[in-house]
């Protein structure tokens, strides 16, 4: 038996998520204007500067789950540093790219490949997904340049003549 009713809900939508899509899609056929009107009226009595803090505190979030992953699959482990596993470490100023300390040319890689396979079984939201599995083995830090490249001579994308 479950111990608390947040634990059982869970495990209730996992094992009946077909089930509850069902039911929302007919919930939505059957009150569609009630649920237009309650979402715009939601949209109109929120300000423009409620909207704009809760963008900054969604986007901070993601920030802060996308650092920990990068740091976490990164060769170096270090709390001020993320290093892509495509650049040695010791020679990095050798490396005249300024993207190599920018957060937003840095991602998550499927070592093996199969990254999109796995998004078609799971969908999107992957750093939450590998937080969520406790960090498994697969994945490496490589800056976009890198996983390009790699996906090119791996034969993962076709190639533009």
């Amino acid at each position: 038996m479950v111990s608390n009713s947040k634990e059982y809900s869970k495990r209730y939508r996992e094992e009946h998520k077909d089930k509850l899509r069902e039911w929302a899609k007919k919930n939505y056929v059957n009150n569609r204007e009630s649920i237009l009107a309650n979402k715009k009226r939601y949209r109109d009595e929120r300000s423009s500067e409620q909207i704009r803090k809760q963008l900054d505190a969604q986007i901070k979030s993601k920030r802060k789950l996308k650092f920990e992953l990068l740091l976490h699959y990164s060769k170096v482990f270090d709390s001020n540093a993320v290093v892509p596993c495509c650049c040695d470490p010791f020679h990095l100023h050798l490396f005249n790219c300024p993207f190599l300390t920018e957060l937003d040319s840095l991602s998550i890689d499927h070592i093996n490949g199969g990254g999109t396979e796995e998004r078609k079984k799971t969908g999107s939201g992957l750093y939450a997904q590998l937080k969520k599995r406790g960090f498994p083995e697969g994945y490496q830090v490589l800056c976009m340049n890198c996983q390009y490249v790699k996906r090119v001579r791996n034969n993962e994308v076709p190639r533009h003549l």
